[in-house]
């Protein structure tokens, strides 16, 4: 939680105060809104798939982790790579 909860919510705040002060530039408009909607996306697929599994896998016992399940949940979660 010392990482994962300050480091995003400093970058959503970063990007948005970005939207907001270059919103006069059109090339840099554009471009921001894009990276804005993925970011979004990204944070909707991590809220909605990858955490709760997280959490469900975290509380686990470590001998009953369904290996398969495991390393699909981590291949899905590399799809997200491309997004960021």
């Amino acid at each position: 939680a010392r990482f994962w909860l300050p480091a995003p919510v400093l970058f959503e705040v970063l990007l948005v105060v970005t939207v907001v002060v270059t919103w006069g530039d059109s090339g840099i408009r554009a471009a921001l809104l894009v990276a804005l909607l993925s970011h979004a996306a990204i944070r909707l697929w991590t809220l909605v798939d990858l955490v709760p599994k997280a959490v469900e896998f975290e509380r686990g016992d470590p001998v009953d982790v369904d290996e398969a399940a495991a390393v699909k949940w981590t291949r899905r979660n590399m799809l997200r790579v491309p997004l960021w």
